[in-house]
């Protein structure tokens, strides 16, 4: 067959461009010439699938009736010899005598009957009255084939037995006829048959050489076989042959293979008083060979017409081809941008598309210029988007830093205070101490929005109660419970509910959602529930409150997204709590819902979170607390002298000999005449920042190895991880607690084992 590679040059296809493949106009042409041809093609393939089904099927059917003949004749074989063997009793007169005069006549009867073996007569009983045998000089009186014997005496019918190998190695059957008188079994006279008796009936069919047929005994055995009788005779047949045997059918057709491997179409018949079957086997080389003669004539025919149909193809091809590469070639030039002329041809089609071409060539050009402004439109608003980023994390950076610089001194003073103070300046120190933490919370709110933002909180996740967070989140939310004068409705689980996640993470869920509740509930319940729903547990805080209006329950997620608001702004907030509410029940697999029936209704938030099974942690082993006096020398570096004094009294007060500076070079001066055994640097100082003040006070001749702690307003993680790198042993965001910071510093003292020179633990 002619190949259409052969006249279909490459420059003539397209390129596979998605799903489907684009084709030269040969290839078309080809397959126009080809449609007349494809239904002559299916037709004539259907016609020698038709016919070889034919063959079958009549090869099939003609094994089936070549058995059936075989089998009467087989049949018949058998009844000639249950007469000879009548014609014996009668001649005998055994039905009326005894045994004696029919011996003489059996051992004549053998020499006329030369496919008898033996002639054997048993009582009643089935032994043994007398054998003649023409092999044996004293024949063995031992019954063979039993089983028909038996069949025999039970039936009182003429009984044809299996194909047995005897001792001797010479295989025969026993055909058997009872002998009755007076309607009682008097004798079975059994005539031992070679088997070359069969085989003779199935020769004298004089069946085609390659074909092959097989008598089989009621159990399965060859018999006899047209071909290589002596060497599988007393065998079973093929599997195939088997299988089919094995049917109860008295007729049976189908596919088998020989024991030779060839497979042939067969069919096999079942003698009805015996159950043997004779089966032939029609080769299905022999039946389809003028078949496949046939498919090759029809085969050749269609390729030849192929062949023509690819020839003319070539032909109209060529004839087209010209204006076809013109084509190409201006399409390349259009896919390049390079100008290209005018197409002439007397293909009206192809003038048109030439004009079409360049039609689009022209707005190509401008559609390049069009698309090469906006790329470069889009890339100056990514640059300006990028710079927007970074300088609003610069922001809140420095926003946090500088908010948090005052705190700290604030935080320092109140608890100086608290150690110092009166009775009666007390109710104003908690004033003031409630309002550093309502400002702490904003920042740490403020700087947690754009942490969540850029992705960089990770979840320090384990095996927590909910209940124990319900817990800890009242206690935190104590001093506004108590404000407000009414307590909280809880309700817990009465056995411990296990999830997987930060338990500091899941408070500040809680928390700001009962902040929220007690902020927008002056007055009414509040409830705080946790129950188990499946798999799930939900926490669920509801209140009497305000409510949420229909318009902002969907938004009330989002970032900043706040109701109306009094003028007095008695409740505060920068409606940020329940943006990062629901960022932190994602980030633990979970969900969280808001619900109101509107204005003055009040509102139900509830947080859904997969339970886990509590697994078997060791408890942890609270470290004794050391009750020594705090000793030690301590140098504080901070340029906002209040944080720094603060500081350096709250330590100064626990028992240290504090130095405080308030710039980088009064530090390293001070290295000079003072050997501190801990350092607290600010990180924002001037002129130099705090990791490099740690690098110059490491390399100063001074130094005596103390232990260094960042103190900062600074709360990213990069800060936290540049801090490692450089020395830092601690690292405390402002504004810290007190006693935080004094166990720290004792925890980083020579004198304590928990303050190992070296140990990067210590970093919090």
């Amino acid at each position: 067959m002619l190949s259409f590679a052969a006249f279909v040059s490459p420059e003539h296809s397209f390129s596979m461009q998605g799903a489907q493949a684009r084709r030269s106009l040969g290839y078309r042409l080809f397959l126009l010439a080809a449609a007349g041809v494809v239904p002559l093609a299916v037709l004539a393939t259907f016609a020698v699938y038709s016919l070889m089904l034919d063959r079958r099927h009549e090869a099939e059917r003609t094994a089936l009736d070549l058995s059936r003949a075989l089998a009467t004749a087989v049949n018949a074989e058998l009844h000639n010899t249950m007469a000879s063997l009548d014609s014996l009793v009668l001649a005998s007169q055994l039905d009326e005598g005894g045994p004696a005069p029919l011996a003489a006549i059996a051992q004549r009867a053998l020499l006329h009957h030369p496919h008898w073996r033996a002639i054997v007569l048993t009582d009643e009983q089935g032994g043994v009255v007398f054998k003649t045998s023409l092999l044996e000089s004293k024949p063995s009186l031992r019954v063979v084939d039993p089983e028909s014997l038996q069949q025999a005496i039970a039936t009182r019918a003429p009984v044809v037995g299996g194909i047995l190998r005897g001792p001797n190695g010479i295989h025969a059957i026993a055909v058997r006829v009872p002998v009755m008188h007076a309607g009682r079994l008097r004798y079975v006279l059994t005539a031992v048959i070679k088997p070359d008796s069969i085989l003779n009936v199935v020769l004298r069919q004089k069946v085609p050489p390659a074909w092959v047929v097989s008598v089989f005994d009621q159990h399965g055995v060859r018999v006899a076989r047209s071909r290589q009788h002596d060497k599988y005779i007393g065998t079973p047949g093929s599997p195939s042959m088997q299988k089919m045997l094995e049917t109860s059918a008295p007729e049976a057709m189908g596919v088998t293979y020989s024991l030779e491997g060839d497979a042939a179409y067969s069919g096999f018949s079942r003698l009805a008083d015996s159950g043997w079957a004779v089966a032939t086997g029609i080769p299905r080389s022999e039946v389809f060979a003028s078949a496949y003669q046939s498919l090759t004539f029809y085969g050749l025919g269609i390729a030849a017409s192929f062949a023509l149909c690819a020839f003319l193809a070539f032909l109209a091809a060529r004839r087209i081809s010209k204006p076809i590469d013109a084509l190409l070639d201006a399409a390349d030039a259009l896919g390049q941008g390079r100008p290209f002329g005018h197409l002439s041809s007397d293909i009206q089609e192809l003038n048109a598309l030439g004009a079409a071409m360049n039609a689009a060539a022209g707005e190509r050009a401008r559609a390049e210029a069009e698309r090469d402004a906006l790329q470069a439109a889009e890339r100056d608003a990514r640059q300006r988007a990028e710079q927007a980023s970074a300088t609003k994390d610069e922001f809140l950076a420095m926003l946090g830093h500088e908010l948090r610089n005052p705190l700290a001194p604030i935080s320092t003073a109140l608890e100086l205070i608290r150690l110092r103070g009166t009775a009666q300046i007390e109710p104003f120190r908690l004033i003031i101490k409630r309002q550093v933490t309502h400002m702490t919370r904003l920042v740490d709110d403020l700087l947690d929005v754009s942490r969540i933002a850029a992705g960089r909180i990770e979840l320090h996740r384990e095996t927590i109660d909910i209940n124990r967070v319900i817990e800890q989140s009242l206690e935190a939310t104590a001093p506004l419970i108590e404000k407000r004068g009414m307590p909280v409705d809880v309700s817990l689980s009465a056995e411990p509910v296990w999830v997987d996640g930060e338990d500091v993470r899941l408070v500040q869920v809680v928390t700001n959602l009962l902040t929220n509740a007690l902020k927008f509930t002056p007055e009414g319940r509040i409830g705080l529930a946790v129950r188990h729903v499946g798999n799930s547990v939900e926490i669920c805080v509801e209140d009497a409150g305000i409510g949420i209006s229909e318009e902002l329950l969907p938004h009330v997620f989002e970032l900043f997204s706040q109701g109306p608001q009094p003028l007095e702004r008695h409740t505060g907030g920068l409606g940020l709590g329940l943006s990062i509410v629901r960022s932190l029940v994602q980030m633990h697999g979970g969900t969280v819902t808001a619900q109101s029936d509107g204005i003055g209704q009040g509102s139900r938030f509830t947080v859904t979170l997969p339970r886990v099974e509590k697994k078997t942690v060791a408890p942890a082993v609270e470290p004794a607390r050391d009750m020594t006096p705090a000793s030690g020398r301590l140098l504080v570096v901070d340029d906002n002298i209040d944080a720094a004094d603060t500081t350096a009294a709250a330590l100064t007060a626990a028992g240290y000999e504090v130095r405080a500076v308030h710039d980088p070079l009064a530090a390293l001066d001070a290295l000079n005449d003072f050997s501190p055994d801990v350092a607290v640097l600010d990180i924002g100082l001037p002129g130099m920042d705090g990791f490099q003040l740690a690098v110059e006070m490491q390399a100063h001749p001074r130094w005596s190895g103390a232990r260094l702690i960042a103190l900062t307003g600074y709360g990213q993680q990069a800060s936290r991880d540049r801090a490692m790198q450089t020395g830092f042993a601690a690292y405390l965001t402002k504004p810290v607690e007190p006693e935080t910071l004094r166990q720290t510093v004792a925890r980083l003292m020579p004198q304590s084992p928990a303050g190992a020179p070296g140990s990067s633990s210590d970093l919090t």
